[in-house]
């Protein structure tokens, strides 16, 4: 009799899994749906959402280069701006701003930067002589 309840509560935690597993195969992650120009105007003017030119200034000065390119783009319900800023050392950034508030959002792509207190590999971390 027990080794009957443990078999059915096994299947039925098996069961229970393989069910979330498929409901998170299921479920895509949002995908970014980007706006031509005509549409990126009817949008602003729609959702009342802040107007793209000082916020590329703004990349542009926090990121050390040029803004490329703008363009509008919605993630699920939130708008949001991707700004392209050619930095001076020749890279080219993806910044994310949202477009409702002007600030930053998450999903804001650069490149890997080292931690904090920890050198390059070939560099001497700031402050040291390199032997």
């Amino acid at each position: 009799m027990l080794w009957r309840a443990a078999t059915v509560m096994a299947v039925t935690s098996i069961g229970m899994v393989s069910s979330a597993v498929r409901a998170a195969a299921n479920e895509t992650p949002q995908t970014l749906e980007c706006f031509s120009v005509a549409q990126t105007r009817q949008k602003i003017a729609e959702h009342r959402l802040v107007d793209p030119f000082p916020l590329m200034q703004s990349a542009s000065s926090a990121n050390q280069g040029e803004a490329l390119s703008t363009r509008l783009c919605r993630r699920g319900e939130v708008f949001l701006y991707e700004i392209n800023v050619l930095r001076r050392d020749g890279r080219v950034m993806k910044i994310f701003v949202d477009a409702a508030s002007g600030r930053p959002h998450a999903g804001r792509q650069e490149p890997a930067r080292p931690e904090a207190g920890r050198a390059e590999p070939g560099r001497p971390e700031r402050g040291q002589l390199e032997h």
